[in-house]
């Protein structure tokens, strides 16, 4: 039948299918060297098949030709602005050319155009994978501005990523970190508020609600969030806080907690640090921060455990960690 159909098409049309076939082909075998001139050849004849130029993207996107890729999507998304998909590939690719404003301004245009066009055919699964898109880029902003201490900007970003995904209780946290450093002590307080209420038994937005209440001047209600911290496993990060002069570390917990067996403190030290081997910061931060509350007197994991803190942001409880491993020198 296909080659009955094939006799009724121009010899144009007739070379250009079989380019075609070839290199579809040649993509199902991952054969994308093969793939990319299929494609090209058949382009040569039809010219505005814009969803086969889509797919010389994908091919030359596999094969490492990002430049090459980032030409044939942007062709396609010209010649067919209407195509919202095309948009989210070619933000995709921006990104792994480390453009990402670029890659954000794409994702938004496939956003805005997707809502705008609410009955396109699988038009639901495509926003929200450019929500999702959108939302991961957000992310990847707003660390990369927490890291360079440009704080409003990072609230900014995380705000946008929470619009997609409210849920996401570390992210809450994060938001509340940067509004604080920016001195926004409204936005960082209903942050945190936000936080626990996703999750009350993480003491890590007590702690840091804490910190905050601390600032305002609030040193009871500070008090009670340290304290419930605390009792949540918080440990040193807590007993620190009620410990320091004018406060009363018996409404916590012991500042130096019984110490497991030997083998199991070991255990606990070697898993910190696999992790921090691995560059798992905030996993290497929760595994040395229980192991100095059993050994407090390492001063090596004092100074393993700033490392990842200064890693994940906590610049603050980071000085406090070297100034503990200072004290044991």
């Amino acid at each position: 039948m296909i080659g009955n159909i094939i006799s009724h098409l121009s010899p144009k049309r007739v070379f250009a299918v079989r380019h075609l076939r070839a290199a579809d082909a040649a993509r199902d075998a991952q054969n994308w060297a093969l793939a990319v001139a299929g494609y090209r050849a058949y382009l040569d004849l039809m010219p505005q098949d814009w969803g086969i130029r889509v797919q010389l993207g994908h091919a030359l996107k596999e094969s490492g030709d990002l430049r090459a890729a980032e030409a044939a999507y942007s062709a396609a998304a010209t010649g067919n602005p209407s195509d919202a998909d095309v948009l989210i590939h070619l933000g995709h690719l921006l990104k792994r050319l480390n453009r990402p404003a670029e890659a954000r301004t794409f994702f938004e245009r496939s956003v805005a155009l997707l809502e705008e066009n609410a009955n396109l055919p699988g038009g639901d699964r495509l926003l929200q994978a450019a929500k999702e898109a959108l939302a991961s880029q957000a992310l990847a902003t707003a660390d990369a501005a927490r890291d360079a201490k440009k704080w409003r900007e990072a609230a900014e970003h995380y705000r946008t990523y929470l619009d997609a995904f409210p849920g996401n209780q570390a992210i809450w946290i994060q938001l509340g970190n940067v509004a604080k450093e920016a001195g926004d002590f409204s936005t960082a307080d209903d942050a945190y508020s936000k936080a626990i209420a996703l999750d009350a038994t993480n003491y890590e937005p007590h702690l840091q609600q804490g910190h905050l209440l601390k600032r305002l001047g609030r040193p009871d209600q500070a008090r009670r969030a340290y304290v419930r911290a605390n009792e949540l496993g918080a440990g040193w990060l807590a007993q620190t806080e009620l410990a320091r002069p004018g406060e009363h570390p018996s409404e916590g917990a012991p500042t130096q907690p019984p110490a497991p067996a030997d083998a199991a403190t070991a255990e606990l030290r070697n898993a910190a640090d696999a992790e921090l081997r691995s560059r798992n910061w905030i996993k290497a931060f929760e595994t040395y921060q229980r192991y100095t509350s059993a050994n407090p007197s390492d001063k090596e994991a004092w100074l393993n455990l700033a490392k990842a803190l200064t890693h994940i942001g906590r610049y603050r409880l980071a000085e406090d960690a070297r100034m503990r491993a200072e004290r044991l020198a």
